[in-house]
């Protein structure tokens, strides 16, 4: 009994120091000054060590994890991954393979549970991270944009920008689309912990941080976080709504629907509003001098070209915008499309997919000259091409069996359904960022794990709640 005690405090500390690891190699992957540094690989191999340690932990007290609400069907979707690689061995097969051992490592130790005292205290500490690691970003962002700096650096095949470029602020994120979902789910986060906070400080805090927060969606000017924020800030006004109203008619219920549609879309617009203002001020102030631009490498001309037609200081994106709405996602999304036509069972794996498009679909989009894109923006196409009819079936099963399990369990919660529906709007955010780019599969960034984690921490209550209510019953009986 002692023994079993004592692995079970081994492995929850390995399981805390791996999250935390994995932290800082997901969020360094994001950020422009880390990119290609020693400080991702010192994390990567930080990371894999205390893995594989972690893991070993997990594979002996393998009876207590197996448990895990649909961990089947988690294992399913990885060894659907893992056949793919094998059967496309000829393209890009070390990069999977790697891939594959570190996003499985990921899944297991952020969503497999043993029991909720772990899984909380790892939850409320990664929002405390996310909070603060955040809070200084934005900040580094907006003193970028004050400074008017910007800068972009050639590599290879690809452009890093950074800072306030072609009139919107990328800040310290190699993609404003990732820093601004992030901190969409930060602002929610800080509502919750607002409810939560008995000082007055820790209050003015989390307001701050929405503050800044909303300044970074604002000036990023990424339509995706309007989405999200659109999508899930209806979904939470309406959870809010329909549970004080749970009693009332069906007209008062209809009533709340259409109120929660109106105050989301208001909030939608919200950053709109705040680069209404910002413009306004530096037009009257006369501040539209043009921004420097430090400028790193080989940029191609036309690059160059678009970043001189920018509009000095002002937040106003519309070179992506004039001749294609979709910003070259229509192509991209048909590119897998064609891709996953040449291979439709089992994929080609997404890190082959170029290779596998040159030889049989050379002509495609992701091919053609100044265009570079190893992924579909779309993390539906993207299990689609790298896994074939097989994993978009396994993938289709287990988004269907998680969302009717707790959106079945969390209208029932009483005790902590404004922590549910908190954990609910943030796996929102993250599903509809998963339409427009990359999700929690292929890509390194934080949505994998915050993902991960948020989806084990509702799980994990709610089925340990059933276990409990199920042994009272019986022994009431």
């Amino acid at each position: 009994m002692k023994e079993n005690r004592k692995l079970q405090t081994i492995d929850g500390y390995l399981t805390t120091a791996y999250l935390l690891c994995l932290f800082a190699y997901l969020f360094s992957q994001i950020i422009t000054e880390f990119h290609r540094t020693v400080w991702i690989t010192i994390a990567l191999y930080l990371m894999l060590g205390i893995g594989a340690i972690a893991g070993i932990c997990k594979l002996i007290r393998w009876r207590e994890y197996i448990h895990s609400k649909y961990g089947i069907v988690v294992i399913l979707l990885l060894a659907s991954y893992l056949f793919s690689i094998f059967m496309n061995y000829r393209y890009a097969f070390s990069t999977n393979i790697k891939h594959w051992i570190i996003l499985t490592l990921a899944i297991i130790i952020s969503y497999f549970y043993a029991g909720t005292e772990n899984i909380n205290k790892n939850i409320y500490l990664g929002i405390r991270i996310l909070i603060s690691v955040m809070n200084i970003c934005v900040i580094i962002s907006i003193i970028q944009l004050l400074m008017g700096y910007g800068k972009i650096e050639f590599y290879e095949y690809y452009h890093m920008k950074s800072g306030f470029i072609e009139n919107r602020l990328w800040g310290v994120f190699i993609d404003p689309n990732h820093g601004s979902v992030l901190s969409v789910i930060v602002c929610y986060l800080c509502i919750y912990t607002i409810e939560k906070s008995n000082t007055v400080l820790k209050k003015l805090y989390y307001g701050f941080t929405i503050i800044i927060q909303m300044m970074y969606i604002a000036f990023s000017d990424s339509r995706t976080a309007q989405v999200c924020i659109a999508v899930s800030m209806t979904v939470y006004v309406l959870g809010i709504g329909l549970k004080k109203i749970r009693k009332k008619k069906f007209v008062d219920k209809c009533l709340v629907i259409v109120a929660s549609c109106s105050i989301g879309v208001c909030c939608a617009l919200l950053p709109k509003a705040i680069q209404t203002g910002y413009n306004t001020i530096i037009d009257v102030a006369n501040l539209e001098r043009k921004v420097n631009i430090e400028v790193c490498g080989e940029v191609q001309e036309n690059v160059i070209e678009q970043i001189e037609s920018s509009e000095g200081r002002i937040i106003k994106r519309t070179y992506d915008l004039e001749e294609d709405v979709s910003n070259q996602r229509f192509d991209i999304w048909k590119s897998g499309i064609e891709i996953f036509c040449k291979s439709p069972i089992y994929g080609v794996t997404l890190f082959g997919a170029r290779e596998f498009a040159k030889k049989y679909v050379p002509n495609t989009y992701i091919l053609r000259d100044k265009v570079y894109f190893s992924q579909f923006h779309n993390e539906v196409l993207d299990v689609a091409v790298a896994q074939g009819i097989i994993g978009v079936a396994i993938f289709v099963l287990m988004a269907i069996l998680f969302i009717v399990y707790i959106i079945k369990n969390f209208v029932k919660e009483e005790q902590n359904y404004m922590a549910y529906l908190t954990g609910i709007t943030v796996l929102l955010c993250i599903c509809v960022k998963m339409m427009f780019q990359q999700g929690v599969m292929y890509m390194y960034n934080p949505d994998m794990e915050i993902f991960w984690m948020t989806l084990s921490y509702l799980v994990a209550n709610i089925h340990m709640a059933e276990k409990n209510n199920n042994k009272k019953s019986y022994m009431s009986e």
